[in-house]
């Protein structure tokens, strides 16, 4: 090693690279706790756009003490009332070239997003060299992946897809769905994964 290096003695210890947290939803109090735990990237699915990416260019500036940030901005496919909510294929476009134009680093889509606005999204993020990740509802995982996606949240829509009875399969996305629209109420409901254990 050259002589200017500076050379730290290890010697009882163990070195550990940075970790990354590939699933995080970034608040401004969090960054100590991450790096104190070793967190060193983190990977943020869904936060207001132009707030995360100021957070981004702020720590690779230097100016903010935080791990580095990949963003995605607000997800596509949200419910009528919150941020990314789209009612059709046509808006999810116009949605997704406002993300890309933003610099968000990857893209995410929601629960509410069909098979018809995920592969616009997917089309358009993929031109620009960006992944698709997704938080899925009312399609199955099978679908989302033959119209574009390239990552699954939570394993979302993989129950439904490895159902071979397509009745079923029918049946549990459709129960998906009615879960999705009590959430949003704040009533309890069961996922797919345990109508998949119950139906199992």
């Amino acid at each position: 090693y050259p002589k200017e290096a500076e050379v730290i003695n290890t010697e009882g210890k163990t070195l550990l690279p940075g970790l990354w947290d590939t699933h995080v939803h970034f608040r401004d109090w969090m960054a100590e706790l991450f790096l104190a735990h070793g967190v060193t990237t983190i990977l943020d699915l869904g936060n207001y756009s132009k707030w995360i990416l100021a957070q981004r260019d702020g720590v690779a500036k230097g100016r903010i003490r935080a791990p580095r940030i990949f963003a995605c901005g607000e997800g596509i496919g949200h419910p009528p009332g919150r941020g990314g909510y789209v009612k059709d294929a046509n808006e999810a476009h116009q949605e997704v070239k406002r993300l890309l134009s933003e610099g968000v680093d990857a893209v995410k889509v929601w629960a509410y997003c069909t098979t018809e606005m995920l592969k616009v999204v997917a089309e358009e993020a993929h031109r620009s060299g960006r992944k698709v990740i997704g938080h899925l509802g009312v399609i199955t995982a099978r679908d989302a992946v033959l119209n574009g996606l390239n990552c699954l949240a939570h394993a979302t829509g993989l129950p439904m897809s490895v159902v071979r009875d397509p009745q079923k399969s029918q049946w549990m996305l459709d129960q998906e769905i009615k879960r999705l629209q009590t959430m949003i109420i704040g009533e309890p409901g069961i996922t797919a994964w345990g109508l998949f254990a119950m139906m199992e």
